[in-house]
């Protein structure tokens, strides 16, 4: 993976808050993208790979559940209480 970690930030940096479930989730969806170039056909400018890279090295290394020998099971909570309160039928991707 690419590090941007040297490089200086053009102004302040901006601090963005995950829950640890979202933080979870995004980590897999980010992995099993970067892993199978599924965003690929989305990337319009390399900036943007950069900064999926960026995101995702910084979940790497704030999250411990990637280690832990219960992480599938980990996932699929974090995964049901985020839709916890949602009806399984309105649980449709938006277009």
């Amino acid at each position: 993976m690419f590090s941007i970690g040297q490089m200086e930030p053009e102004g302040p940096l901006v601090k963005l808050e995950l829950s640890p479930d979202e933080a979870l989730v995004l980590f897999e969806w980010l992995s099993n993208r970067d892993g199978d170039d599924a965003l690929q056909p989305l990337i319009e400018h390399w900036s943007e790979q950069l900064v999926l890279w960026s995101l995702l090295g910084q979940l790497e290394k704030t999250l411990a559940e990637p280690f832990d020998a219960k992480y599938g099971d980990l996932l699929t909570a974090a995964r049901e209480r985020l839709v916890a309160g949602i009806a399984p039928a309105d649980r449709k991707r938006v277009k």
